[in-house]
């Protein structure tokens, strides 16, 4: 008989353990999605775009705080060689982030996220409860898809408001031809990227945009091999405009600058 007790005990714990809390009201996922956004500001290399995905495993509410058990991803997007590509950001990230309640409206009180390195787990097992350790540890690819999915959703409407048209993805998603994939050698690449004046421009062949004053600049990185130099040359508006608003070169021998 206590065999048996045991036995459905487990099998209670086990499906409770598989089971995601998806009786959440919208305003408690717009809130979640506002606490990403706002945790993560100037935390990444700056993008033009800003985009986050979350999925809520679990709420608690005790007395007016609100507990949201979720995994999360943050991602900045710029344009490089035209694609809308995801710059710099997060993978899937498990937090726990809390609401005070007043008036059923909810205001941020913490956002926590695990530590990281030989005390991921450890803080995992403290944060979560034991139902979601499993799940947050572990996390599917089909959960992982959707956290992208959702990210990339800020990535197209953004897109749509200014009028263009580009692929959207990850950096491994696309091309990029490095220096040293033209022949520069490591140690002159790697002097090139120590130039504080060319700290914005593409480490790969090819173009990197940004937006400055609310204008839009194109940043270029090119090779020219018969004269084994890297250019490097800033176009600032208006975008028709023939003149630098910078323009480099550098030695790809030496990796010495030579001119400004």
């Amino acid at each position: 008989m206590k065999k048996i007790l045991f036995m459905l005990l487990l099998i209670s714990l086990i499906i409770s353990g598989c089971s995601i809390d998806k009786t959440v009201d919208d305003n408690i996922g717009k809130a979640v999605s506002d606490a990403i956004l706002t945790d993560n500001e100037e935390g990444y290399l700056s993008g033009e775009c800003r985009g986050e995905g979350h999925i809520i495993l679990k709420t608690e509410e005790k007395n007016d705080i609100v507990i949201v058990y979720a995994q999360t991803m943050y991602g900045e997007y710029g344009f490089q060689n035209d694609n809308f590509v995801k710059i710099s950001g997060s993978g899937n990230i498990p937090a726990v982030i809390e609401f005070k309640k007043k008036n059923n409206k909810l205001s941020l009180y913490s956002f926590k996220y695990p530590k990281d390195g030989a005390d991921y787990v450890k803080s995992i097992k403290e944060m979560f409860p034991l139902t979601l350790q499993t799940k947050v540890l572990y996390p599917s690819d089909k959960d992982l898809e959707e956290l992208s999915k959702q990210e990339r959703v800020y990535a197209q409407n953004y897109l749509k408001s200014i009028g263009r048209e580009a692929k959207i993805g990850d950096y491994g998603d696309f091309e990029h031809n490095l220096l040293t994939d033209v022949g520069v050698p490591v140690e002159v690449s790697n002097k090139i990227l120590k130039y504080k004046e060319l700290s914005k421009y593409p480490d790969y062949i090819g173009t990197q945009e940004f937006i400055e004053n609310g204008e839009r600049c194109i940043y270029r990185t090119s090779y020219n091999k018969e004269e084994n130099k890297v250019i490097f040359s800033k176009i600032g508006p208006p975008k028709e405009s023939s003149a630098y608003a910078e323009y480099y070169e550098v030695d790809g021998t030496t990796g010495e600058l030579l001119k400004k």
